[in-house]
């Protein structure tokens, strides 16, 4: 018997395509346990204006904070040094007098920051090593660096390649 590729057909672009072109559904609804739309198609519904209101409306009530909760659980169980570098920073601020990030201005792009970024990485002596960014830099810096495969901690070379594109 032949090799045959199972298709879906997205209905917000009416293309058939491969069920390795949807995402799995969390809910697992659906008969083949697939998300309706593509994942291209997801993407694009994502940065809508009216995903995002609803998305806020969301977090705002108790189901939608218990996930967040959760969310944010895993990520420091998975990343711990990166919760003990930001409390570092936090504890400096609250009690050293250390400066917030919104009372700065961006390394990268010049208007006002609002985090900090490690740019020596999360280890015990680089966790006061910190730079201002808005979080429009903060995100390009981390999305440049971690899907090329360089490196989690990121080094001032990289920053400074991500600087350019700002």
């Amino acid at each position: 018997m032949a090799d045959e590729t199972i298709t879906k057909r997205c209905p917000r672009c009416k293309i058939i395509k491969s069920t390795n072109e949807f995402s799995i559904s969390r809910f697992n609804t659906a008969k083949d346990k697939l998300q309706t739309y593509c994942k291209l198609c997801h993407k694009i519904f994502r940065q809508t204006p009216q995903y995002r209101k609803r998305q806020k409306v969301y977090s705002k009530t108790k189901k939608g904070r218990e996930i967040r909760l959760i969310a944010c659980k895993k990520y420091y169980a998975k990343y711990p040094e990166r919760l003990q570098a930001k409390n570092a920073i936090a504890y400096q601020i609250r009690y050293y007098g250390f400066p917030k990030p919104s009372t700065l201005m961006c390394v990268l792009c010049k208007k006002q920051a609002q985090e900090y970024h490690h740019y020596l990485g999360y280890t015990k002596e680089h966790w006061l090593d910190v730079r201002p960014v808005c979080k429009i830099c903060h995100k390009k810096i981390h999305s440049s660096i971690v899907p090329s495969g360089l490196s989690e901690q990121p080094n001032t070379e990289q920053c400074k390649v991500v600087a350019s594109q700002c």
